[in-house]
């Protein structure tokens, strides 16, 4: 577990543990706040970045943070997580020493914890506006499989809400302290992912064998519309060029093996372009 540590980032948390124990709360009528991760590609071993949004910030602005970030360990590693412009509000000149009023922990089951707190009550050091609140680097891992979608969720962060208590933290806290009052937002929330690409046109990187391939329904119709035309063949060059934005459905691929020795290669998209061309050949069994 890599922990950045930070007293007065922790203030956000303290305003959900005041909520959860019964405190004063209510919640802002300024509309939703939009919290979004975006998406990329990467290929397997590379380093990615996502970028954490916010938007639709009400005038008031946001003073605590307080949320989880799931990811799937088995696709992609995460290294490191940091502020962004959105959190550039001046609010680390006013804390002593050498706090921070951003705290972030990546733990080893595929949790981000994060949270940024103002330790004042001076609007001006609030997020306001819309913008890029946070950044998750990282790297997709060596094993990963093209074609997946490694996906990065907001979620809740699962804590106690109190150090005696058993109920748990069950929402994300984005708003302010005002007085004795905790005041949170509404918001919406965007997932984000990390998409894996394959590594191009070789022969070696896109024949797919047979254990990804289902039942064919009709030999050569590769975008499965229950015909044969050009539309397959440029549906099957797609995925060759790149079989992680353009991926095949098991159906596909079974499909797409013209030349049904199990596996779907160079010979199958040349037997395709005849096809499509006129020359009289057969596709699947019989060739």
């Amino acid at each position: 577990m890599r922990i950045k540590k930070s007293i007065a980032g922790i203030m956000a948390v303290a305003a959900i543990t005041a909520t959860m124990a019964g405190a004063s709360v209510a919640t802002a009528a300024d509309g939703k706040v939009g919290v979004a991760i975006n998406n990329t590609t990467a290929k397997a071993g590379e380093a990615f970045t996502l970028s954490l949004n916010l938007s639709d910030i009400p005038e008031t602005g946001i003073a605590g943070v307080d949320l989880g970030i799931k990811f799937d360990t088995s696709l992609v590693t995460v290294s490191e997580v940091k502020t962004s412009t959105l959190a550039a509000t001046g609010a680390s000149d006013i804390e002593s020493g050498d706090l921070d009023p951003f705290y972030a922990s990546i733990l080893d089951d595929g949790l981000i914890g994060v949270s940024w707190g103002v330790g004042s009550d001076d609007s001006k050091y609030y997020m306001k506006g819309e913008g890029e609140f946070l950044t998750i680097s990282g790297t997709v891992n060596e094993d990963a499989k093209a074609g997946s979608k490694a996906a990065f969720s907001v979620v809740p962060v699962d804590r106690k809400a109190t150090g005696s208590s058993s109920e748990t933290i069950k929402s994300i806290y984005i708003g302010y302290i005002n007085g004795t009052e905790s005041v949170s937002y509404e918001y919406t929330l965007t997932d984000g992912y990390v998409e894996i690409l394959g590594e191009g046109s070789s022969e070696e990187s896109t024949e797919s064998s047979n254990s990804s391939m289902g039942k064919a329904t009709l030999y050569g119709d590769v975008n499965v519309d229950e015909r044969v035309d050009l539309q397959d063949l440029v549906a099957l060059a797609k995925n060759f060029a790149d079989a992680g934005a353009y991926p095949l459905s098991s159906t596909a691929l079974a499909n797409a093996d013209v030349e049904t020795d199990g596996v779907v290669g160079n010979g199958d998209i040349v037997k395709l372009l005849q096809y499509v061309s006129g020359i009289k050949v057969v596709l699947g069994p019989g060739k």
